[in-house]
């Protein structure tokens, strides 16, 4: 402890510099540890993505020649593979006051990716059924045990939530079951003229499985128009897009100014201990000696910044507003940042020994 405090003592010698190169630094661990938060947060939501994706998906595009119910029957005879409506089909919703996207599973003959957090999926069993992401079932009317929602005027009980533990990918999912929803649903969709259907599969979907769709489609209506395209998602990643989404950009900005800050702060600290490094030269003191000691004192005051970092961290951490996985990538990203922080707050003290090779010019 004693030798602790002789260090505190000999680094705070020149209090106002000292202050100012620690909170630059403790800015710059905030910095890093943001940026990290934002790259672990869309690199978690990137996985569970992934995670959604089938091997195997033809993804149709289907446009009706008239309002025609070319969905009810899409289904029938469909032996292989999941059929599900994605994208271009949403509901109202009563609690929210205003439609959101809906996805429809007319048909489910192998595991479906939508992890839950509880209860199941909406089925055959039961009509008027739904599964919703976290953010829905906030919003949700509890009435005993059970939590409703009402879509297109009519009341639906959420039987499952569907999320993640480590990511918002599923927080606004809403599912239904073709063969579980009520009558008002079915008329929006009977409205609908264009769909995005998928079949998908874990395992090679057969052309015999899309002539059933396709040939299903065509008995309601032959003249709607089917645009399908045949997709592999295997390493079908987009986490660039996903970090954009994030604004890690203002993380990075961040850290690049803390890191100029440091470097003119380390100016005023070459200013305040100029007759001190003078009488050090004029003493004997090569150039080597004299980096090795200012680069010792930028570290000392660095290492101190983190320990104040982490109280700080930590008092964030029980309020419950730090969430950061320790694993040995985000340790070697952080130390890899930090050591970065350092080497740019030294450059300039480094430069000015070298720069002034005879004596220092400060006095």
């Amino acid at each position: 402890m004693v030798i602790c405090m002789k260090i505190v003592k000999r680094l705070f010698r020149y209090r106002l510099t000292a202050i100012f190169m620690m909170i630059g630094q403790i800015i710059v661990l905030f910095t890093i540890f943001g940026a990290l938060g934002v790259y672990n947060k869309a690199y978690n939501k990137e996985n569970d993505r992934l995670r959604s994706l089938y091997k195997n998906v033809i993804q149709m595009q289907i446009t009706t020649s008239k309002k025609t119910d070319v969905i009810s029957g899409i289904s029938s005879d469909v032996e292989q593979c999941n059929l599900i409506i994605k994208k271009k089909f949403s509901v109202a919703i009563a609690e929210l006051g205003k439609a959101c996207l809906c996805e429809v599973i007319l048909k489910d003959n192998e595991s479906l990716k939508y992890p839950l957090l509880s209860g199941r999926l909406p089925g055959t069993k039961k009509n008027n059924e739904i599964a919703v992401g976290k953010n829905k079932a906030k919003i949700a009317i509890k009435q005993g045990d059970d939590l409703f929602l009402t879509i297109e005027g009519e009341k639906y009980k959420i039987v499952g939530i569907i999320g993640s533990e480590v990511s918002d990918y599923w927080d606004d999912k809403l599912v239904l079951h073709m063969d579980s929803i009520g009558d008002n649903v079915k008329k929006a969709l009977t409205k609908q003229v264009s769909y995005s259907v998928e079949l998908c599969s874990d395992s090679d979907i057969e052309e015999k499985t899309y002539s059933t769709v396709y040939g299903n489609i065509k008995s309601y209506d032959g003249d709607s128009v089917i645009e399908a395209v045949k997709i592999n998602s295997d390493n079908d990643s987009v986490l660039e897009q996903t970090l954009a989404k994030e604004n890690l950009k203002i993380n990075v900005i961040a850290y690049c100014f803390c890191i100029l800050n440091c470097m003119v702060v380390s100016e005023f600290w070459i200013l305040q201990r100029r007759k001190e490094y003078a009488i050090k030269k004029l003493l004997g003191m090569g150039d080597m000696r004299l980096i090795i000691d200012m680069m010792r004192e930028i570290i000392e005051i660095s290492l101190l910044s983190c320990c104040a970092f982490l109280v700080i961290y930590m008092v964030i951490g029980i309020c419950g507003g730090a969430d950061i996985s320790i694993t040995t990538r985000n340790i070697l990203l952080v130390v890899g940042a930090e050591f970065a922080a350092v080497l740019g707050t030294m450059l300039y003290p480094i430069y000015k020994v070298l720069k002034n090779k005879e004596s220092f010019k400060y006095i």
